[in-house]
């Protein structure tokens, strides 16, 4: 398979460039783009008239096989990227479970264990830095070595064992500048979120939206700054995950102004669904965190994407069924749930809805257009976490990791469509115009006409490298 195909009569669409063109695969390369180009000695012709082609989505944040509050997430390699390659994913770079005591080398190698022979997509991963010995800290120039270069720490979960304290941040930010690799953050104030969950508590006041009130913007918004000084004083890069926030996104802008290599990232979530979710009756399903925010803050999220400073989204998919988020919680005597947000596992849905949700959401409501698309979905991605000249892009010599998206078709998003078994779908009903109709890896359909047609183990680690010259100033693509 792959050694030859032609896609002909296409749209190629690039971060930069929309134009018809033939596209010629060799081995999984791309290895012509132009007009006309010949079939001969190929062994496959796809007519994409009338079709999109885009770069496959990198999907830079994902949870696979996350152990939270005593669950376990409902995707791994196989579930999950059947579902993300329904989507237009082509690569996923997932997070290890580092725990205390742990090295990161050896989490990633568990990590990869779990995926071969599982994973449909091409991977890679983020080691969690939960603790900063020196062991550890000498274990950054390694990982760095072995391919994978981005860390990441939360500066919340104190109670979870896995909060990175602001002397771990520095240390790591401290080494990660010596070694080009680049530290990220989940950023909310640990403080604030426990006293205020202690004082919901003890007020009764426990309703699922209590969860919103209990990480307030400014949880994340302090948070933001300080790790933003931090690596400015430092002179470190940083990724931040997950912005939710206006007040964050301007503190990023700021720096990024003033020349700081400071990457961030937003999610569908934030793009589309208020914490008014949170007050429905079955809102626990719809528990994460940082949670949702008003409609102000997602008019700041569109606005950070449209004016760069915002450079990707991910879906931060942390999929736990609703079996699993109810399972800690207690019933009445009725069997109904009694609620208590803070016994809920947290974490959504989101890697196949990511696709659509930006399809609606942000194309089709004028938005962004499907240039923009690409640069939030797979070009800017591909650069920050050093996959250029292989992903993100439609030339030659890169992987051909494309999808094919048929502009016309429609769909309803809803549960029954999706391909992993979590019982709910935040966007229910969401109308979507343009839905992909071919997910290709390296070459090879990975989904076509609705059916998976490789097997699983199709997917590779792939090894990363970061671009020197955007870990030292700030790089808009």
């Amino acid at each position: 398979m792959g050694q030859g195909m032609l896609i002909k009569n296409g749209t190629v669409i690039t971060a930069h460039r929309t134009y018809e063109a033939d596209i010629k695969i060799e081995r999984g390369k791309i290895a012509g783009i132009g007009k006309d180009l010949d079939a001969q000695n190929l062994e496959k012709t796809i007519d994409a008239a009338g079709l999109w082609i885009i770069p496959g989505l990198i999907d830079m944040h994902v949870h696979f096989l996350s152990p939270f509050m005593g669950q376990m997430g409902a995707a791994d390699f196989y579930s999950g990227t059947k579902a993300a390659a329904f989507g237009g994913v082509t690569t996923i770079l997932d997070f290890t479970n580092t725990d205390i005591g742990q090295t990161m080398l050896e989490s990633v190698k568990i990590k990869e264990e779990q995926a071969e022979g599982k994973a449909l997509i091409d991977y890679s991963f983020h080691p969690r830095i939960v603790e900063a010995p020196q062991r550890i800290i000498d274990e950054i120039k390694e990982l760095v070595d072995y391919g994978v270069p981005t860390f990441k720490m939360f500066m919340t979960y104190r109670r979870q064992g896995i909060q990175a304290h602001d002397g771990i941040l520095m240390k790591v930010m401290e080494e990660a500048a010596k070694h080009n690799a680049l530290p990220g953050v989940h950023a909310e104030n640990n403080d604030i979120v426990e006293s205020l969950t202690e004082e919901a508590v003890e007020a009764g006041e426990t309703d699922w939206h209590a969860h919103a009130r209990t990480r307030p913007p400014i949880a994340e918004e302090e948070a933001i700054q300080r790790a933003v000084y931090f690596a400015q004083r430092i002179g470190s890069p940083l990724f931040i995950y997950h912005v939710s926030t206006k007040g964050g996104a301007e503190a990023i802008a700021k720096a990024q102004k003033q020349g700081h290599p400071i990457y961030a990232e937003t999610c569908p979530h934030y793009l589309s669904l208020t914490d008014e979710i949170l007050k429905r009756e079955d809102g626990y399903k719809y528990i994460c965190s940082p949670p949702m925010r008003p409609k102000e803050h997602i008019e700041a999220m569109w606005e950070g994407l449209q004016k760069g400073y915002l450079s990707v989204t991910g879906s931060d998919d942390c999929n736990y069924s609703s079996e699993a988020k109810r399972a800690p919680m207690d019933v009445d005597k009725d069997g109904e749930l009694i609620p208590e947000f803070q016994k809920v596992v947290n974490g959504l849905t989101g890697m196949e809805s990511r696709f659509h949700v930006l399809m609606a959401k942000g194309v089709q409501s004028g938005k962004i257009n499907m240039n923009e698309f690409v640069r939030i979905t797979s070009y800017n991605a591909a650069k920050i976490f050093g996959l250029s000249a292989k992903k993100g892009d439609i030339s030659i010599g890169y992987d051909a990791d494309l999808v094919l998206i048929d502009p016309h078709k429609e769909m309803k998003l809803t549960y029954d469509k999706l391909h992993l078994d979590t019982q709910y779908n935040p966007w229910e009903g969401l109308k979507v115009k343009g839905i992909p109709v071919m997910t290709m890896v390296r070459g090879n359909p990975i989904i076509e006409q609705g059916q998976v047609v490789v097997e699983p183990g199709y997917g590779r680690f792939v090894r990363r490298k970061l671009d020197p010259s955007l870990l030292r100033q700030f790089g808009n693509f």
